[in-house]
């Protein structure tokens, strides 16, 4: 019987006529004597004319109990895989309540059994074989790539498999996964209504070294689903997988991420790469790399957490959300891979008054500085009534360097041709007040973001004494207005910021330069056409606005006369 079902296969109607060939309805069980489940256990199998392609098999979602996504997502998948060179196996398994877990994980499993010894008959590289889950089915890929009970009896096992793409799966099935109450009671006939036996099934559970793994969620995913997708990422790493990459993929959702077919669905050139069907462009394969140097950044607030001041937690409120959001800018999409439910954070004064003398000096005056170089200038006296804190984790996150967002200048300065490479903005430890302070201590700079254990001196004297003779208006634009002293000196007061390269966390060049050395034209135009400098550049503008702008304007143009070589 077994040799007769064999035979019938080949004889399986094969589109022949066009790329690519289509095989339908193949079996990959064949002792199953119940019709519908014969349906369930089975896969289409598209191939394109080229020699020994990959092959990606699908797992498709619907919440363990519907196989409507099959329908709508695989041909979807199919029809964008198979036009870059790539075979694809949609595969169905059977569906809860008829099953339970581990029942769609173990035939998902059987059919990968059954492609792999079937490579040659098919014409695939049985060394190439991807698995691509979706939502639930995503969930049922995670499943076997960690959990090797999955794979028992089958004669394989994840190392088998190239590597595993997961689109919006669900990681962890319990209290703290993404799933609210009424969701997880719907799990009861898919895993039981044990919570342990969901816990056992959870993804998260078994953290491991394994095959790679993309890991993608959308910016407008289900609620939850991108922080589940970080918080498991990060459980591999720190389980030793060597080979893991998350994305939060912008402009799209739940669904629309695995519509291959859309012109611009940038997971598609991710999986694509992956794959090894197409490189990313450069710009967006740099952005990858960089996001993955910083999940181990060059820096971290995790020392702050054994400094010796109580960390206490606060919820998040607006006011928290904007100064984050604030570090992100236009991309509104990174910062959804965190719940935003709690923060944590230090008394600023009180971790000062714990810090060695010999490590931050003494004083009322304090001086801040972020790891580009940025500074803020405070007396205590002042900040003190709006109880600033020092934030230093986000819900289960206790280094925020790893929230970063990247940016490319179009030039370092603007009357150089030297083109920067990418670079980064990290949250890193950042000053809240807890109480709305007025907008002299809220300067429009970087400079309260990005702080670690050195960033902070006390002085007994005032940092910019030097300029305190400098009219009450341009003093006030240089120090907190634009924030000018943030970024340059002027008169030897001040600061001197640049960027951090994306690739490796070192400074790089485009540093603040004191006023005074700025070219002539390049001031004239820094004052008066500030919107054009910025645009030169690319980077946002902080305009000079009101009378005082030609004030300041003269005030340097003095100055300059006063420097050796003054008159080129």
């Amino acid at each position: 019987m077994r040799v007769i079902i064999l035979l019938a296969l080949l004889c399986v109607a094969i589109d022949v006529t066009a790329a690519p060939r289509v095989v339908r309805d193949l079996p990959y069980v064949f002792s199953v004597s119940d019709p519908a489940a014969r349906r369930y256990q089975s896969l289409d199998l598209v191939i394109p004319p080229a020699t020994r392609p990959p092959l990606v098999v699908f797992v498709h979602g619907g919440f363990w109990t519907e196989p409507v996504r099959q329908w709508e997502v695989g041909p979807r998948i199919a029809q964008a895989l198979v036009d870059n060179g790539a075979a694809v196996a949609l595969v169905r398994y059977r569906l809860s309540p008829k099953v339970r877990h581990p029942a769609h994980a173990r035939d998902v499993a059987a059919a990968l059994a059954f492609l792999k010894r079937s490579a040659s008959l098919y014409g695939y590289d049985p060394e190439r074989i991807y698995v691509l889950g979706h939502s639930s089915g995503a969930t049922i890929a995670a499943q076997l790539a960690l959990n090797p009970v999955h794979f028992k009896d089958y004669g394989l096992t994840a190392a088998d498999v190239a590597g595993f793409i997961l689109l919006s799966g669900i990681y962890d099935l319990g209290p703290q996964g993404p799933l609210n109450p009424k969701q997880r009671n719907l799990l009861a006939p898919i895993f039981g209504a044990d919570e342990s036996a969901r816990r056992a099934a959870s993804p998260v559970s078994h953290a491991r070294p394994g095959p790679p793994l993309l890991v993608l969620s959308a910016e407008n995913d289900l609620p939850g689903f991108s922080a589940d997708a970080r918080r498991f990422a990060r459980a591999l790493r720190a389980a030793g997988h060597k080979v893991v990459d998350e994305i939060v993929i912008p402009k799209q959702n739940h669904l629309t991420l695995a519509d291959f077919t859309q012109r611009r669905n940038l997971a598609v050139e991710v999986i694509e790469d992956f794959l090894k069907l197409k490189p990313m462009p450069p710009a967006m394969a740099e952005v990858v790399a960089a996001r993955r140097f910083w999940q181990e950044p060059p820096f971290s607030t995790e020392p702050f957490w054994n400094a010796g001041v109580a960390v206490r937690t606060f919820p998040v409120d607006t006011r928290l959300r904007s100064a984050i959001q604030g570090v992100y800018g236009d991309n509104s999409y990174d910062p959804r891979s965190y719940l935003m439910k709690q923060y944590h954070a230090l008394d600023l004064l009180a971790y000062l008054d714990s810090r060695p003398r010999e490590k931050v000096g003494a004083g009322e005056y304090l001086i801040v500085t972020n790891v580009r170089g940025e500074q803020l200038y405070w007396k205590r006296s002042v900040i003190a009534p709006y109880r600033p804190v020092l934030v230093i984790g986000v819900d289960d996150e206790r280094d925020l360097f790893r929230l970063t967002t990247f940016y490319k200048n179009h030039l370092e300065y603007s009357w150089k041709p030297e083109r920067p490479p990418l670079m980064v903005r990290a949250l890193g430890g950042f000053i809240h007040f807890l109480k709305e302070p007025p907008e002299s201590l809220r300067p429009p700079t970087q400079a309260m973001y990005a702080l670690t254990l050195d960033s902070f001196r006390l002085a007994a004297t005032d940092p910019l004494a030097g300029v305190g003779e400098l009219p009450r208006d341009v003093r006030e634009v240089m120090e907190y207005r634009n924030a000018c002293f943030s970024c340059h000196a002027f008169r030897g007061v001040g600061a001197r910021a640049g960027h951090v390269t994306a690739a490796s966390g070192a400074f790089q060049g485009g540093f603040g330069l004191p006023l005074e050395s700025y070219p002539p034209e390049v001031w004239r135009r820094f004052i008066f056409d500030h919107e054009t400098s910025a645009r030169i550049i690319n980077v946002r503008p902080n305009a000079v606005k009101g009378p005082v702008a030609e004030k300041l304007y003269d005030l340097v143009v003095e100055e300059r006369k006063k420097l050796p070589e003054s008159g080129k």
